[in-house]
């Protein structure tokens, strides 16, 4: 079995019809999977889809040593994003539980369909898709999350 035919992004909104087959699950900032950071007039669509890719990294490695820790978001707003209002402030820990379900369910042979506001632009559930697809394929990183 292949995750990427199982996992993909959709948009979610108050015309959103449920699939059959597809477990829908939200990735926005009412989760902890949400995106800190915000689209502004200095950080765009692929800069904070960016930062969230290498916040969610940071946030994986974490777990494994001090998982009720937070990374600090201190070094994106020193170089100008803006941490949304709405967003959580997970530990590592709630990150990576949040991603081991996805992966217990995918394994499980489960179709998910990861929600969010931004699909079908770019959206960090893209990378939170290819997080999944590249523990898939590494050894090394199942671990993290098993």
């Amino acid at each position: 079995m292949s995750f990427d035919q199982h996992l993909k992004v959709a948009a979610l909104s108050k015309t959103l019809s449920p699939e059959i087959g597809w477990e829908d699950i939200r990735v926005d900032r009412a989760s902890f999977l949400g995106n800190p950071f915000e689209i502004t007039a200095k950080m765009d669509r692929d800069a904070v889809v960016e930062a969230f890719r290498q916040w969610l990294w940071e946030m994986i490695k974490l777990n494994q040593h001090n998982p009720n820790s937070k990374v600090s978001l201190q070094r994106w707003t020193q170089q100008g994003y803006t941490v949304a209002k709405r967003f959580k402030h997970p530990t590592a820990s709630q990150v990576v539980n949040e991603l081991k379900q996805l992966w217990q369910k995918l394994k499980a042979g489960k179709k998910i369909r990861l929600l969010c506001w931004c699909t079908p632009r770019l959206c960090h559930a893209d990378i939170i898709v290819r997080c999944l697809i590249k523990v898939e394929h590494d050894a090394r990183l199942q671990g993290l999350l098993t």
